[in-house]
């Protein structure tokens, strides 16, 4: 059951962000660049990095994120991204500055979606989605609204036809005994900047929003501040809520209707893949063995230079695994290198020095 549901919330929640791809298209190209049929944008590309990026625990039962290969995929995918996330970029190349505070990351509604998929047990999951918010942004919004919507997901891949009213009595629970004492101890290590460096009181802020999110779920909160969150409290309460540039809303939309739309999105075999693979990591039909003798070769990584292909050349990559050079091409000073692998067709560009 599981499987159709997870695989209708990702593929729903992609046809939204290739309509985002297309009906802005200034936003994530570089001008003189056609797009490929079904493209969709760095939210998706930041959920197949998490999803390349997960592991099965060795120490415990559940899925976590590699870090040093999460890590390397970012900066990968600077090369090949389509439209441009500040926080990202600031995070992949490790130059985090007060931004990190104020602004939201929008792909951690993409990449929490794997992560509490791949888990079966919330301990887990409530874990890997804080430390995985807390890598690119310190927002406190956008983390405590990413805690509910892992919780109001993890709810529905448990059991798809809860009502309402217990989902959200599950998220008051949840929300109202998260201590941010606790939180602090917790966590405070992997905070991209020194909580130091947060501009006011860390705790008390967190406290006051955390009661913000009761208020929300309680019918009196100010939607704007959580918009996502608001949103999907709608449409589990069965409105439909059209938001056609949403990956999560639409996904939701999706799980709870039940439907899936037939709209192109490109390399759509891999993403249904995608999908598989997140069961099986869920249902531990992976063997943690198989990660430590395939683990990712940082070192190997340093050695391949993507621009120095010409079209035609086929080559290994550590990330990308076989590649063949479809085109490249060298306008207006940048190259362009169209490459594809096991998990579809990439365009990377760079400026020439």
């Amino acid at each position: 059951m599981i499987d159709n549901i997870l695989c209708s919330f990702i593929m729903n929640g992609c046809y939204g962000e290739v309509r985002r791809c297309t009906n802005n298209k200034q936003l994530f190209s570089f001008g003189d660049e056609e797009h490929l049929t079904g493209q969709w944008t760095y939210v998706v590309e930041l959920m197949i990095i998490t999803v390349k990026s997960l592991v099965p625990a060795i120490d415990k039962s559940g899925t976590i994120v590699d870090y040093d290969r999460f890590k390397e995929e970012l900066k990968l995918w600077i090369y090949y991204r389509h439209g441009k996330n500040d926080l990202l970029l600031k995070a992949a190349c490790s130059e985090n500055d007060e931004s990190y505070w104020t602004h939201i990351d929008d792909s951690i509604y993409s990449r929490i979606v794997p992560i509490v998929a791949a888990n079966e047990g919330w301990d887990v999951v409530i874990n890997e989605v804080i430390k995985n918010v807390l890598f690119t942004s310190g927002n406190i919004n956008a983390l405590l609204e990413s805690i509910m919507l892992s919780k109001l997901l993890h709810l529905l891949f448990e059991k798809s036809n809860r009502a309402p009213e217990e989902i959200i009595s599950h998220l008051k629970e949840e929300i109202i005994g998260l201590s941010q004492k606790h939180f602090l101890a917790k966590y405070k290590e992997f905070f991209s900047l020194p909580i130091e460096k947060y501009n006011g009181n860390y705790s008390i802020d967190f406290e006051r929003k955390r009661i913000d999110i009761i208020n929300l779920l309680n019918g009196v909160g100010n939607k704007d501040k959580y918009y996502i969150l608001s949103n999907c409290l709608d449409v589990i309460n069965n409105k439909h809520i059209d938001d056609s540039e949403s990956f999560f809303i639409n996904g939701l939309n999706s799980l709870i209707s039940n439907t899936v739309e037939s709209n192109e999105i490109k390399d759509k075999d891999f993403i249904h893949s995608l999908c598989s693979y997140i069961i099986k990591l869920r249902k531990g039909r992976i063997a943690p063995e198989r990660f430590v003798k395939d683990s990712f070769n940082k070192a190997s990584y340093n050695n391949v230079d993507i621009f120095s292909y010409n079209k035609g050349d086929v080559f290994v990559h550590p990330l990308l695994n076989k590649c063949i050079v479809v085109n490249r091409r060298e306008k207006n000073d940048i190259i362009r290198i169209y490459i594809n692998s096991k998990s579809g067709i990439y365009r990377f560009l760079k400026r020439k020095k």
